[in-house]
């Protein structure tokens, strides 16, 4: 069996998206339209002779989990999470108040573009996509400390299709965050950059032809179908050495498991942990599923044989064909090393990785 951890790690490196508190660029973009929008309030309200509502924002998503990845083709996302301390009954339709931040930060230099869950502002870099922030208004209540709702629907929606969706943005982040510790959190992180970079590899951007990456990153924070995988390396010091080929290949063999067929159709089923306990893969379509199945089969396919191939080599060109050409492949073999990892002892694997 060859070793490809280092290789794994190598990979990591290239593909993982520095925190937000380390990306000094896009630390400082967020300041700048968070202080745009609280001038753009003020003006649009003080317009209307009135004072703007109060609101606190957070960040959220794959910055906040710290789990981004450099973008195939350099349109960064942030997400940040506006909280207006107002009652929703007081407001019944969300896009109004969604038209709040949309008027907020429109500018000449930017594209502001109210989407169905948050309004998104689209920055261009020689006239292509560079980065964009996806904004999500809730209502919080008057003091800010209540159920939050997600404000739904676009500017042309149907009265229908806009509508306050109970969500727990803080809850979800918490969820995540804490379902490992240390460094079983560390290939946690690595596995879902792995599986995101395989995703944008694999499938058109946009739309809902993809699996979202919640999606992805909820199926490696399920408890049975992702657990570390490590072996003691040093029993006097209590160190491990990690296997992230085999925690993705039990991974991917347990999410291939979970298809459940109905009528001749496969359907991956997997719901948010916090309101609104939504299934997170819903929005695809019968064959869209049927497309992420077969992908996903070829991807444990390729790890499994990755996993058995003897040469260092040719593991790593199976991997690059899943992973993209970022996943680095060796030019040699070190006969040293994989006599050293010939046959590991394993722990921490989940029950029913085999199934």
């Amino acid at each position: 069996m060859a070793h490809v951890q280092t290789q794994f790690i190598e990979f990591h490196g290239t593909i993982r998206l520095g925190t937000y508190e380390e990306n000094a660029i896009l630390r400082t973009k967020r300041e700048t339209l968070l202080r745009d929008l609280k001038a753009g309030l003020k003006k649009l309200f003080n317009d209307r002779g009135q004072d703007p509502p109060e609101y606190a924002t957070i960040n959220q998503g794959s910055y906040k989990i710290n789990t981004g990845i450099c973008p195939l083709k350099g349109d960064y996302d942030l997400d940040i999470g506006v909280l207006f301390q107002i009652d929703k009954t007081n407001h019944p339709d969300p896009v109004v108040v969604k038209k709040w931040v949309f008027d907020a930060l429109l500018r000449p230099n930017r594209t502001v573009e109210m989407k169905g869950p948050c309004v998104r502002v689209q920055y261009l870099s020689d006239g292509e996509p560079d980065h964009h922030v996806d904004l999500a208004v809730y209502a919080a209540g008057p003091s800010g400390e209540g159920l939050r709702s997600l404000g739904r629907g676009k500017l042309n929606s149907t009265e229908a299709q806009r509508y306050w969706e109970d969500a727990d943005p803080e809850g979800l982040t918490a969820t995540i965050v804490t379902r490992y510790t240390d460094e079983d959190a560390a290939q946690f992180r690595r596995v879902i950059r792995a599986l995101k970079r395989w995703k944008h590899e694999k499938f058109a951007i946009g739309g809902n032809s993809a699996p979202p990456s919640i999606g992805l990153t909820l199926a490696i924070h399920k408890a049975d179908w992702f657990q570390p995988v490590k072996k003691l390396k040093d029993t006097v010091q209590g160190t491990y050495e990690y296997d992230d080929r085999l925690a993705l290949e039990q991974l991917t063999r347990n999410m291939v498991n979970a298809f459940m067929g109905t009528l001749g159709q496969r359907r991956l089923h997997l719901w948010l942990p916090v309101r609104p306990w939504t299934d997170v893969f819903a929005k695809m379509t019968d064959a869209q599923q049927e497309v992420f199945f077969e992908r996903l089969v070829r991807l444990r396919d390729a790890l499994l044989a990755a996993g058995n191939e003897p040469k260092r080599k040719q593991a790593c060109e199976l991997l690059r064909a899943e992973f993209g050409d970022d996943f680095p492949v060796p030019d040699d073999e070190p006969k040293e090393e994989a006599r050293k990892f010939s046959a590991p002892a394993y722990v921490g694997s989940t029950s029913g990785a085999w199934n």
